[in-house]
């Protein structure tokens, strides 16, 4: 299984120069995790057939996000940091995107990308995080 993780530093840009649909072409990836999309699901057009997409915008637009896009359904989606996660750490999230409890249902929607590491990083406290 292929998973690419890959920090778009906006999704608009990476599209409107091209660079997506040729990276996913030559990897093929079975998951893609975005982050720091900066953009909300229908903001532009996106066609990905083979994947179901996962989105999770920031509640303040253009700022922070991430997107997974999987050829597999998941098990479960969560949107934002379980509640038992969250009140383990003091996080410093100024847009309160603590709990997953506190986000709006799941949505699921039919620079360069590195590769994951082999070892665990300790979580970001500034953004949400979406599990596939």
């Amino acid at each position: 299984m292929k998973i690419f993780s890959w920090n778009v530093n906006g999704i608009r840009a990476v599209l409107k120069k091209g660079v997506f649909q040729p990276f996913l072409d030559s990897y093929r990836p079975d998951i893609v995790c975005l982050q720091e999309t900066k953009a909300e699901r229908g903001q532009f057009e996106i066609d990905l057939p083979d994947y179901r997409e996962y989105w999770n915008s920031a509640v303040k637009k253009g700022y922070s996000g991430t997107a997974i896009f999987s050829k597999q359904e998941p098990l479960s989606v969560i949107n934002g940091f379980p509640e038992e996660f969250a009140a383990r750490f003091a996080f410093a999230d100024e847009l309160q995107r603590d709990a997953a409890e506190d986000n709006d249902s799941t949505r699921a929607d039919s620079s360069s990308p590195t590769m994951p590491r082999s070892t665990p990083s300790q979580p970001s406290r500034r953004r949400s995080a979406s599990r596939v």
